[in-house]
């Protein structure tokens, strides 16, 4: 303790004042190692943290969860535009789809109704002793190479 007192008197009041100042703002980065056991305490616990880390350390520790959240709430608009652009997508695929299956059964349909004109026709106006160009074994093995 006198040595304390020596210290103290070797700074006088303003060597004081000032190491409280820069305490106060810089803190004393080697009370980190015995927060961790001092916090359990009610009383001394955010005190000795405060003492730790000082102003510009708490102010630190601000502005690091302000740029968290900031970062955090920007990742979060992303993944919703993702999710937009993703659904917007996946609806013009079915679109797509939607608009392939309907073409292809108005197709089928149009095949069935000529190959019914077809056959009407040849059993109608078929001119005696004369048949199709073509024999219908041919024709339904040519049929496909034209859809394709």
């Amino acid at each position: 303790m006198p040595t304390l007192f020596t210290f103290a008197r070797f700074l006088g009041l303003q060597g004081l004042v000032v190491l409280a100042v820069l305490l106060f703002y810089e803190g004393l980065p080697g009370a980190n190692y015995l927060t961790p056991y001092l916090r359990i305490l009610p009383g001394v616990g955010p005190l000795v943290d405060d003492f730790a880390q000082g102003r510009v350390g708490r102010a630190r520790e601000a502005g690091r969860l302000d740029e968290r959240l900031a970062w955090q709430e920007q990742s979060r608009r992303a993944e919703l535009r993702r999710q937009a652009d993703r659904q917007s997508a996946q609806d013009r695929i079915d679109q797509v789809e939607r608009d392939y299956f309907s073409r292809q059964t108005t197709d089928a349909l149009t095949i069935s109704e000529l190959e019914k004109a077809l056959v009407d026709e040849q059993a109608s106006g078929a001119a005696a002793g004369c048949g199709p160009a073509l024999s219908r074994r041919l024709r339904d093995a040519l049929d496909p190479i034209g859809r394709h």
